[in-house]
């Protein structure tokens, strides 16, 4: 299962569609929309627990299982 997030934490970050918001002036776009979430989330979380990326990630995911279903289908 860590792996599984891994492969998607590096999958987000190569991707560069962080790097682009507030740039491209898209909102209203769901492309990414639920990654930002996960991703703002897993901050959260490893600013509060010390924990890794991939940790916070698995610990989202596993409270939100709605969210890691729409992670999912954007990959």
């Amino acid at each position: 299962m860590i792996a599984v997030l891994d492969g998607a934490v590096a999958a987000v970050e190569k991707s560069g569609a962080f790097t682009e918001i507030g740039k491209s002036g898209g909102a209203g776009t769901t492309d990414g929309a639920a990654w930002l979430k996960a991703e703002t989330q897993a901050a959260e979380i490893m600013k509060s627990k010390n924990v890794t990326k991939a940790q916070a990630l698995d610990e989202v995911f596993q409270n939100d299982p709605e969210l890691a279903a729409e992670c999912e289908k954007e990959e």
